[in-house]
């Protein structure tokens, strides 16, 4: 060699047919997963219908322990736009529901709590039976719908329906 450039050798392959391979298939391979990813985690936004409905939650969900007391009344919509259970003697339990509990009115004005997964429960109207405990107000204090005295009913269960 006298250190001049040499013309390329034209009959010599830049990639082996491996490479071609690897070049050809990787890249559709890679959408595949990144697509089928994306598809098995997307989940649609559930557009519930009605109006929200303030409700005091806590942070309990199910397998954090639980109070054993019995939680009962019938789901109503107060006066105040909040949801209460009436107790049999007409008073009016304040619950505080699960992490992530909705609840919604309707047009014409039905309400309707629902789980964290959206899924409807209980209509205003009927009988609920749950267990949990009571407390006092305090840490709700300041929030909608928390009541300035007395306790609220801290759901921590799942909530039976116990008639319509």
């Amino acid at each position: 060699m006298n250190g001049s450039p040499q013309p390329p050798d034209i009959r010599r392959r830049a990639l082996s047919t491996r490479g071609y391979l690897a070049v050809a298939a990787v890249p559709p391979l890679l959408a595949a997963i990144a697509f089928g990813t994306l598809w098995a985690t997307h989940h649609d936004e559930v557009v519930l219908p009605g109006q929200p409905v303030p409700l005091l939650t806590s942070s309990w969900k199910p397998g954090n322990a639980s109070d054993g007391a019995l939680i009962g009344g019938v789901l109503q919509l107060g006066q105040d736009g909040c949801v209460h259970l009436t107790q049999p003697d007409g008073s009016q339990l304040t619950p505080v529901w699960p992490a992530e509990y909705t609840a919604r009115r309707s047009a014409d004005g039905s309400l309707t709590l629902y789980d964290p997964h959206d899924g409807a429960i209980a209509h205003d109207g009927d009988q609920l039976r749950m267990g949990g405990g009571f407390s006092s107000p305090e840490p709700y204090r300041g929030q909608q719908c928390a009541p300035a005295s007395g306790q609220v009913a801290l759901v921590e269960s799942t909530v039976t329906v116990v008639s319509p």
